[in-house]
């Protein structure tokens, strides 16, 4: 069942117990089972990481895919399968990304993106 949930919770399992409210953002499930998180504020690898006080704007933000059995894809080569600082563009590509494939076939196109930037 797909859904959208506004998340406040710099951590992305539902289970952790700390919310910090500098940070929020988004996470998206699609009918595939795929869920994509995008988060943003002083806590989170995004434009707004070092600011002093929570603000509304934000350049860029950070995203995580896993699917319903917590396989989570592999989409930054440096930091594994949470990508920071990921800009407004390249959301909407990894939504549709996560919305179209299952997490093996996102970790194939983001393996054969790596090995060519190298």
């Amino acid at each position: 069942m797909s859904k959208i949930e506004i998340n406040k919770n710099p951590f992305f399992n539902k289970e952790k117990e700390v919310i910090d409210q500098n940070s929020s953002g988004i996470r998206m499930t699609f009918d595939n089972g795929n869920t994509i998180n995008i988060q943003w504020g002083m806590n989170n690898y995004s434009s707004t990481r070092v600011v002093k006080k929570p603000t509304p704007k934000c350049t860029s933000a950070e995203v995580a895919i896993w699917d319903e059995n917590d396989n989570w894809a592999q989409i930054d080569e440096t930091e594994g399968i949470v990508k920071g600082w990921v800009e407004p563009d390249e959301i909407a590509k990894l939504i549709f990304l996560a919305s179209t494939n299952t997490i093996s076939e996102i970790d194939k196109i983001f393996g054969k993106e790596f090995s060519t930037v190298k």
